[in-house]
């Protein structure tokens, strides 16, 4: 027997006649056609083009002839395609929550506790260290048995782990929110956005699908709610949601259960953030921010919390792929846009001082070129205990101007056998002549300090640039 006939057998044996019928009543009410007809439609569709009821309503199959019904990624033809590109011994980690976590805790980035093999003192130290936990089993899917954990339902760390061994979870994972924006459309339930990758030919990953789901129902899960494609570039949605619920309309321009408008929804942080550099980039444009020495001043913008909120979480997104162990700054006015990117990173920072502190214990010096101060040799330290060897640095700083304080941060970090992860400013001077001796990302570049006309022309950085 061939794993394909196999798999058609299965796909047989998991189908309702009932779901059938809602498809076939469904799709009646929509265009007329007779119920015979179209589950005679579907069968042909099914042996075909390996499409399922599901398929056959979701793509409108009944409104296609067979020439166009052949370009559509089908159930049967996606688990063929599955099947032929992923390694069958690596395919099982994904079957295996817990095996999933560990192999993948690097880039999961959340507290997991392994409830199947844990004993009481790995339970009491997530039970201490998590208020609220998501429990899954161990193999189901699609939600099934999922809970929501709360620690201040029990009475001790004993108590907890008592029930999730009485229960028999798989995992206990820490529960994690939403954002904002997300929150705003369907709040009970963790909305997820789904993203499907293939290994290309130069053995690199590369995105080619996207989906933003939400819940409905009052659901905590945002399976069986609704989803539509994101497109890649701009993140917005392709089309009109879509559900597989066939007792309602399929296609919602609105959420089912709180009316939210989704027509050309955004997934957050491309739109709100591209607008809140806009709104930076007029206000760092005013006259009277000119100081002596071609600086601009920004004490007033690096000190509104609300603003070093999001610019804290644009730089942490711009680095969200790459793996970052510190965030370092020099003292004093980089420190708190250093403080709210190591936030979002949840990565400690590190302050380097242009003056020996007591306080700092034994500390590493080195020698760099202040551009700002006719090219005079000065001296910035670090303590010891501030950076472990090894780390990756990502170095965040208000204002570039000659590159002199950068790169004298990039020396101490040989001294710490410390790797560069990359550089983030607020706003770069473009008209300062300055060897290219780091790549930097900035949110703000200055083009022109018009001293004597008190003007300042800025233009929106590089970090949304792709190549960036």
């Amino acid at each position: 027997m061939s794993a394909n006939f196999r798999y058609k057998l299965r796909v047989l044996s998991g189908a309702r006649f009932s779901k059938l019928n809602d498809v076939a009543t469904e799709i009646n009410r929509r265009c007329g056609k007779s119920k015979s007809s179209i589950i005679r439609d579907i069968y042909h569709c099914y042996r075909r083009f390996g499409s399922g009821y599901y398929d056959y309503i979701t793509y409108h199959f009944y409104e296609l002839d067979d020439k166009m019904r052949d370009t559509y990624m089908t159930r049967l033809r996606s688990k063929k395609l599955i099947t032929f590109l992923n390694n069958p011994e690596k395919a099982k980690i994904f079957d295996n929550k817990n095996k999933f976590d560990e192999v993948f805790k690097e880039f999961i980035d959340r507290d997991f506790l392994d409830a199947l093999n844990c004993d009481l003192d790995e339970a009491t130290r997530f039970y201490n260290e998590n208020e609220v936990g998501f429990g899954k089993m161990l193999d189901l899917s699609c939600g099934k048995g999922a809970e929501i954990i709360r620690m201040a339902d029990f009475e001790n760390a004993k108590e907890f782990y008592d029930y999730i061994k009485e229960k028999g979870f798989g995992v206990v994972e820490e529960y994690l929110i939403n954002h904002d924006k997300i929150r705003d459309v369907y709040e009970p339930a963790l909305n997820t956005m789904r993203m499907i990758t293939i290994i290309g030919d130069d053995n690199e990953p590369h995105l080619f699908f996207a989906a933003q789901k939400f819940g409905v129902n009052g659901r905590f899960i945002d399976v069986h709610g609704i989803h539509a494609p994101i497109d890649l570039e701009t993140g917005i949605v392709h089309f009109p949601f879509h559900s597989g619920n066939t007792d309602t309309d399929l296609i919602y321009t609105k959420h089912p259960d709180t009316g939210y408008d989704l027509t050309n929804y955004k997934v957050p942080m491309f739109h709100e953030a591209k607008e809140m550099i806009a709104d930076l980039r007029d206000k760092l444009s005013e006259s009277d921010r000119i100081l002596p020495g071609g600086y601009i001043y920004l004490s007033d913008l690096l000190s509104t919390p609300a603003i070093l909120k999001n610019i804290g979480r644009i730089i942490a997104k711009s680095f969200m792929d790459q793996k970052i162990d510190a965030v370092m700054t020099v003292a004093t006015k980089g420190v708190p846009l250093a403080n709210a990117v190591a936030n979002v990173l949840n990565v400690p920072f590190v302050i380097v001082r242009r003056d020996l502190k007591i306080t700092e214990g034994s500390t590493v010096s080195v020698n760099y070129v202040s551009g700002s101060s006719g090219d005079r040799i000065e001296k910035m330290f670090l303590s010891k205990r501030s950076l472990k060897a090894g780390s990756r640095v990502l170095i965040v700083d208000d204002f570039l101007k000659g590159g002199g304080t950068v790169n004298g941060m990039i020396s101490l970090l040989r001294e710490f056998d410390s790797e560069l992860a990359g550089v983030a400013v607020f706003a770069d001077n473009a008209q300062e002549e300055r060897e290219k001796q780091f790549d930097y990302k900035s949110l703000l570049k200055v083009t022109n300090i018009d001293v004597k006309n008190q003007s300042i022309d800025v233009e929106i950085g590089n970090i949304f640039d792709e190549d960036k």
